[in-house]
């Protein structure tokens, strides 16, 4: 007779994530390329912050937080007004984005 807890367990056991399985997909090729761009792109992200960070301190001293807040509003305001209206200038005209990048 099969137990509720014993079906439980079957089921967490037969999904288990191994370390193994994991690195797997980093045989992958192209996902390879595409996950190692993604850690490039968080990494300078990162520095970004902390070298306005830095600036904000150097420019303004004491004030630096009151700069850095700021500096983080705008760019928070830049992604979510901006945004929007990037996405949709590419989706209406695909051709001048291709043109434009290839001059």
């Amino acid at each position: 007779m099969l137990l509720e807890s014993d079906f439980y367990h079957n089921l967490s056991a037969s999904y288990a994530v191994t370390g193994e399985a994991m690195l797997e997909i980093l045989k992958h090729r192209t996902y390879r390329h595409l996950f190692l761009a993604q850690v490039v792109a968080l990494l300078g992200t990162g520095l970004a912050t902390v070298a306005l960070s830095l600036l904000a301190f150097d420019l303004a001293g004491d004030e630096a937080g009151q700069v850095l807040g700021t500096a983080m509003a705008i760019k928070m305001v830049a992604y979510v007004l901006l945004a929007p209206w990037h996405q949709l200038w590419r989706r209406t005209y695909p051709v001048v984005l291709c043109w434009s990048l290839w001059m």
